[in-house]
């Protein structure tokens, strides 16, 4: 009896440590570093702040009819290196966000990919990692654009929470008193987006599941950005004498704008922006919602190419999220200044005010010429980041910067990961470059805007470090083969494979269209001149009988 008692003890002693393994083995994920050896891999155990997705559970969690909720999803794949590295500021975001700042309303989400190919198809995932987000309105989702950082994703995480109260990731300004608040709470931290909603639009109240605060929803992560709404029909009737220079500055452009037909907005909103980075508010021209079988789909990529372009300051610090946002364009250089000790600021007079009016000329020059919107927002610019050069030796070494060239002036192609020296191809500017504050007009304002125009020109081979890289780089000037390369995704490797595999081609076809009808025609010129001989012999032999 007593050892059937025992057995029995065992038995379901065994059961619990097998469950509670079980349960261990679903609170923890493992991520490898880009291979599949056990000696790579991380092991990352999941809190309870985080909920684990999958295909046959995302909608019953994320679009839950009775708990609207904002949602921020990390979907991975195991052996994704960058996916291991950025877990650990998502995890340790979502306790912040949830245990310590008690935001309830958004909630962090992790999604393993690899288990099928449901959630890849559903929402279009091309690459590893890729946040999603939800703000508890429908069934929309957006692709997460900002930074990768915990203080990044907790920042967003408070946005998509304030959003969930308000219905929108816009802050109503259309009080002067909030206007003012907004601005002084943001500082010169984020540009600013007006979007100015006529009187002739819905109501404040039904706002949030109106057109314009769909567009925004999909932009809001974007860039260095903050959004604001100013509503007409809430204006108080004395704001032309209560309101401050710069509320009274966004309604003169909202006008503006509305004047020369660019209130482009699904009931005739005006979207403006005001930066640093140009010399008077700017008013976007170009649709706002992209819709798919009549319905609306989401915000217009036109229009979150505008918010990527013109969200960020004359300056930024250097961070892989903006190095992500430049990759994906075509001729969207990063001016790149690694400094030689303490960090700059838009408020630095050694080369802020230098920067600032080239920005400023050259988007005075593009906006002269009315292009389409499209060609406006696809043309070559030059957006300028900073870095730490003595903390940071991470991107000292990407760019092959020595601590004795500090501070360094680049501009990097991030698309085709090539490099612009000033000190190689402009000396003088490197004679000059610590006479400082510059001087716009100055000697070295001058240099700097003639290597960027070179740069944009194409008149410089960029800088690689491999051969294979430094070979594509020289071939890409030649038009056609440029053409190859874009089609190759700049892939050096592939570009010099793909062209050597077409030089054999074409020397096989040389030798099967030109060699080989030459040794076939003296072939049989052979074969005549044998059986001329041939009869010549057999008829003087003839002769001698």
């Amino acid at each position: 009896m007593k050892s059937l008692l025992l057995s029995s003890v065992l038995v379901l002693s065994l059961a619990l440590l097998f469950l509670a393994a079980a349960e261990d083995d679903a609170d923890v994920i493992n991520l490898a570093a880009g291979g599949v050896e056990k000696s790579d891999q991380t092991v990352f155990t999941i809190p309870d702040t985080v909920t684990v997705l999958t295909a046959e559970n995302f909608d019953s969690h994320v679009f839950n009819p009775d708990k609207q909720r904002a949602w921020i999803i990390f979907v991975y794949t195991p052996y994704c290196t960058h996916c291991r590295n950025m877990m650990p500021q998502f995890l340790n975001a979502s306790r912040t966000v949830e245990e310590h700042l008690k935001l309830e309303g958004c909630r962090f989400a992790i999604a393993n990919a690899a288990s099928g190919n449901a959630l890849i198809d559903r929402f279009h995932i091309v690459s590893y990692p890729t946040i999603l987000y939800t703000t508890g309105k429908g069934e929309a989702t957006h692709q997460y654009q900002g930074g990768h950082t915990m203080a990044s994703f907790v920042h967003f995480g408070e946005y998509l929470h304030r959003a969930l109260q308000t219905g929108s990731f816009a802050t109503d300004v259309s009080l002067p008193a909030a206007f003012t608040q907004a601005e002084q709470e943001s500082g010169d931290l984020r540009v600013p987006f007006y979007v100015f909603v006529p009187a002739s639009a819905p109501a404040p109240a039904e706002g949030q599941h109106s057109g314009w605060n769909v567009a925004v929803d999909g932009a809001a992560s974007m860039g260095n950005t903050r959004f604001a709404v100013l509503h007409e029909s809430q204006m108080p009737a004395d704001w032309e004498t209560s309101a401050s220079a710069s509320y009274k500055t966004v309604v003169a452009a909202a006008r503006e704008c509305q004047r020369k037909g660019h209130a482009t907005g699904p009931e005739g909103e005006v979207l403006i922006t005001i930066s640093d980075r140009f010399a008077a508010p700017l008013c976007y021209r170009g649709p706002w919602l992209e819709t798919e079988k009549g319905e609306v789909s989401g915000i217009h990529p036109l229009l979150q190419l505008h918010v990527v372009v013109y969200g960020f300051h004359v300056i930024e610090e250097v961070n892989v999220a903006l190095f992500a946002l430049l990759e994906a364009q075509h001729k969207s250089y990063m001016g790149f200044i690694v400094t030689d000790g303490p960090v700059m600021n838009l408020h630095d007079q050694n080369y802020v005010p230098v920067l600032r009016a080239i920005d400023h000329a050259t988007t005075t020059r593009l906006l002269e010429r009315e292009l389409p919107v499209e060609e406006e927002l696809e043309a070559p610019r030059v957006m300028w980041t900073y870095v730490d050069g003595r903390a940071s030796s991470v991107w000292r070494t990407r760019y092959n910067v020595d601590v004795k060239d500090l501070p360094a002036f680049l501009i990097v192609d991030p698309k085709r990961d090539r490099t612009f020296s000033l000190r190689k191809r402009v000396p003088r500017f490197e004679e000059i470059k610590n006479d400082v504050p510059w001087k716009v007009g100055g000697e070295q304002h001058q240099l700097l805007e003639q290597f960027i125009a070179d740069v944009l020109a194409d008149k410089y081979y960029g800088e690689k470090m491999s051969l294979v890289g430094r070979i594509a780089e020289h071939l890409s000037h030649y038009e056609t083969l440029e053409h190859a390369y874009s089609l190759l995704g700049y892939d050096d490797f592939t570009f010099i494979v793909v062209l050597f595999a077409a030089c054999f081609f074409m020397f096989l076809m040389l030798i099967g269209c030109v060699a080989e009808p030459i040794m076939e025609h003296y072939d049989e010129r052979a074969k005549r001149q044998a059986e001329q001989e041939k009869k010549k012999m057999e008829e003087e032999k003839k002769k001698k009988e």
